[in-house]
């Protein structure tokens, strides 16, 4: 028996005016066996989902939720409508800061990729040599604007395209923390023990994938996971300072792990490396925190539903259901100032 998509959706919102947690787990529960029929949908299709940066994205700022979720859908249509073209090519810029950690990361993911493929390591040297070349790149593409031509392929820097003055100090500390990162990574224990494990006991690289939750996709992009025996490490590095949504992000990482790979709770073993800082942070999990996590992707998904006026169709409501955040020193570090200039100003 399959569970239509559009009675799933309004059977979630049913689930925040049950009467007690007990009768909607039992709700839900009684469901786990039906699903959507993915196969149905057509292909860019818009649907709901869920990860931790969509809820944050929500819980941060609900204006800026519907440009980059629901606005900029099919922006990269030629006959796409003004707005809605620029949303989509506004929210696939990054910040100085993002651009960093997005270049050590493609590095890390290079560096690992290769070796599985039996392409021959990667010395540290290498490796930093790669990172300042996409660095100098990425900037270039980003002052000549090639993103004009295709978002998604070429970065668009949110300080050039909002003509926010840089200094040389703060170019140069950019290029300092992508060497820094780097090198603290090759000089990491988790590295080598990496290595040592062998790519046959590898089990992603840096690769967005899912897992259902009756009937939604759950998104996760876990850096890195290795089995070890019974175990599954997950590893995921940071390029800024520490935070405390690192034990959100990696609670669902281990839930990801115990639904995706069926790793029993107590065998995942989830870790934040801070390159900058070489600095370690372990989550522990248990049956009792993916319990919670389960809880907070519910009650978030309800949030979602709610600003919905076709479930079925993951169709928003105006936009003024979508208000923007009342912490307007955030404005003028949005990407979507162009378009919400009434409220950042």
């Amino acid at each position: 028996m399959l569970l239509h998509w559009g009675e799933f959706l309004q059977a979630l919102l049913h689930y925040t005016s049950c009467s007690s947690r007990c009768q909607a787990d039992h709700f839900l529960l009684s469901r786990k066996n039906l699903s959507y029929n993915v196969s149905m949908m057509a292909e860019l299709r818009s649907e709901l989902s869920w990860s931790v940066s969509r809820a944050k994205m929500l819980r941060e700022c609900a204006r800026r939720y519907y440009y980059h979720y629901y606005l900029s859908w099919g922006g990269w249509k030629p006959d796409a409508p003004p707005d809605c073209r620029k949303a989509y090519l506004l929210k696939s810029m990054v910040n100085l800061d993002m651009l960093a950690g997005q270049v050590v990361h493609d590095v890390i993911r290079e560096i690992f990729n290769r070796e599985r493929e039996m392409l021959g390591r990667v010395s540290c040297e290498q490796a930093r040599k790669l990172a300042t070349t996409k660095l100098r790149d990425a900037c270039r593409q980003s002052k000549e604007q090639l993103w004009r031509r295709s978002p998604k392929r070429f970065t668009n820097i949110f300080e050039h395209y909002y003509e926010r003055d840089v200094p040389p100090s703060r170019r140069g500390k950019i290029k300092e923390t992508v060497e820094t990162c780097i090198v603290s990574f090759y000089a990491s224990e988790t590295f080598r023990l990496i290595q040592r494990a062998g790519a046959g006991r590898w089990l992603t690289i840096d690769q967005m994938d899912f897992f259902d939750f009756a009937g939604v996709k759950v998104y996760a992009a876990p850096d890195f996971a290795l089995r070890d025996g019974q175990t599954v490490h997950i590893y995921d590095w940071k390029t800024g300072k520490p935070s405390v949504e690192v034990d959100e992000q990696l609670s669902c990482y281990a839930l990801f792990a115990a639904e995706r790979w069926k790793v029993r709770p107590n065998r995942i073993v989830p870790v934040a490396i801070y390159l900058r800082e070489s600095k370690v942070e372990h989550v522990e999990v248990t049956e009792e925190r993916l319990a919670h996590v389960k809880d907070h992707i519910r009650d978030s998904l309800s949030e979602m539903i709610e600003l919905l006026r076709s479930v079925e169709h993951n169709l928003p409501r105006d936009s003024d259901a979508f208000p923007p955040t009342q912490l307007v020193g955030q404005c003028s570090r949005c990407f979507f100032a162009e378009l919400c200039e009434p409220h950042a100003g």
